[in-house]
Protein backbone atom coordinates (compact mmCIF):
# COMPACT_ATOMS: atom_id res chain seq x y z
CA UNK A 1 0.00 0.00 0.00
CA UNK A 2 2.84 2.09 0.83
CA UNK A 3 4.24 2.01 -2.10
CA UNK A 4 1.44 2.78 -4.09
CA UNK A 5 1.20 6.16 -2.12
CA UNK A 6 4.79 6.84 -3.01
CA UNK A 7 4.04 6.27 -6.40
CA UNK A 8 1.39 8.55 -6.90
CA UNK A 9 2.92 11.29 -4.86
CA UNK A 10 5.77 11.13 -7.32
CA UNK A 11 3.77 11.31 -10.31
CA UNK A 12 1.74 14.37 -8.66
CA UNK A 13 4.88 15.92 -8.17
CA UNK A 14 6.45 15.18 -11.88
CA UNK A 15 3.09 16.62 -13.42
CA UNK A 16 3.48 19.71 -11.76
CA UNK A 17 7.29 20.54 -12.25
CA UNK A 18 6.23 19.62 -16.30
CA UNK A 19 3.15 22.00 -15.63
CA UNK A 20 5.63 24.59 -13.96
CA UNK A 21 8.00 24.41 -16.67
CA UNK A 22 5.12 25.06 -19.31
CA UNK A 23 3.75 27.74 -17.74
CA UNK A 24 6.81 29.88 -17.06
CA UNK A 25 9.12 28.76 -20.08
CA UNK A 26 9.92 32.77 -20.89
CA UNK A 27 13.24 33.62 -20.73
CA UNK A 28 15.19 36.07 -18.70
CA UNK A 29 18.71 37.43 -19.04
CA UNK A 30 21.30 36.47 -16.30
CA UNK A 31 23.55 39.47 -15.24
CA UNK A 32 26.39 38.91 -12.91
CA UNK A 33 29.37 41.52 -11.97
CA UNK A 34 30.00 42.55 -15.50
CA UNK A 35 29.78 38.92 -17.67
CA UNK A 36 27.70 38.56 -20.58
CA UNK A 37 24.14 38.25 -20.20
CA UNK A 38 22.87 34.74 -20.15
CA UNK A 39 19.41 34.17 -21.48
CA UNK A 40 17.85 31.26 -19.06
CA UNK A 41 14.11 30.12 -19.02
CA UNK A 42 12.53 30.79 -15.85
CA UNK A 43 11.69 27.95 -14.70
CA UNK A 44 15.30 26.64 -14.70
CA UNK A 45 16.54 29.37 -12.67
CA UNK A 46 13.60 28.47 -9.92
CA UNK A 47 14.99 24.96 -10.68
CA UNK A 48 18.24 25.07 -9.97
CA UNK A 49 17.88 27.26 -6.85
CA UNK A 50 15.41 25.02 -5.25
CA UNK A 51 18.08 22.70 -5.88
CA UNK A 52 21.15 24.26 -4.36
CA UNK A 53 18.82 25.48 -1.33
CA UNK A 54 18.37 21.41 -1.13
CA UNK A 55 21.85 20.35 -1.31
CA UNK A 56 22.77 23.39 1.27
CA UNK A 57 20.20 21.82 3.90
CA UNK A 58 21.72 18.15 3.03
CA UNK A 59 25.08 19.60 4.00
CA UNK A 60 24.05 21.41 6.82
CA UNK A 61 22.25 18.28 7.96
CA UNK A 62 25.31 16.23 7.29
CA UNK A 63 27.56 18.55 8.94
CA UNK A 64 25.45 18.43 12.21
CA UNK A 65 24.84 14.38 12.09
CA UNK A 66 28.76 13.89 12.21
CA UNK A 67 28.74 15.84 15.47
CA UNK A 68 26.24 13.67 16.87
CA UNK A 69 28.08 10.71 16.22
CA UNK A 70 31.08 11.44 17.58
CA UNK A 71 29.44 13.07 20.47
CA UNK A 72 27.54 9.47 20.45
CA UNK A 73 31.34 7.91 20.66
CA UNK A 74 32.72 9.71 23.36
CA UNK A 75 29.60 8.86 25.47
CA UNK A 76 29.76 5.36 24.79
CA UNK A 77 33.36 5.72 26.00
CA UNK A 78 33.03 7.31 28.74
CA UNK A 79 29.78 4.37 29.67
CA UNK A 80 32.30 1.35 29.16
CA UNK A 81 34.98 3.37 31.55
CA UNK A 82 32.12 3.91 34.13
CA UNK A 83 30.84 0.43 33.57
CA UNK A 84 34.33 -0.70 34.60
CA UNK A 85 34.08 1.63 37.47
CA UNK A 86 30.88 -0.31 39.21
CA UNK A 87 30.95 -3.08 40.18
CA UNK A 88 28.78 -5.76 38.74
CA UNK A 89 25.74 -7.40 40.46
CA UNK A 90 25.99 -5.40 44.08
CA UNK A 91 24.09 -2.65 44.93
CA UNK A 92 26.55 0.26 46.04
CA UNK A 93 27.21 1.23 49.71
CA UNK A 94 26.17 4.93 49.23
CA UNK A 95 22.49 5.16 50.60
CA UNK A 96 19.98 6.64 47.39
CA UNK A 97 19.16 11.09 47.34
CA UNK A 98 16.33 12.14 47.02
CA UNK A 99 15.79 13.44 43.62
CA UNK A 100 13.69 17.09 43.17
CA UNK A 101 10.04 16.38 41.46
CA UNK A 102 9.80 12.74 42.98
CA UNK A 103 6.29 11.40 43.37
CA UNK A 104 6.88 10.40 47.23
CA UNK A 105 6.00 12.77 49.46
CA UNK A 106 7.22 13.18 52.95
CA UNK A 107 4.51 13.09 55.57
Amino acid sequence: MGNYIRAIFFIVVVLFLITFGIKNSQTVDLNYFGMKAIAFPLYGLIFISILIGILGGMLVGFSGRIELKRRIRTLKKESRVLEKEVPQGKESDRPMEHVPGDKEEEG
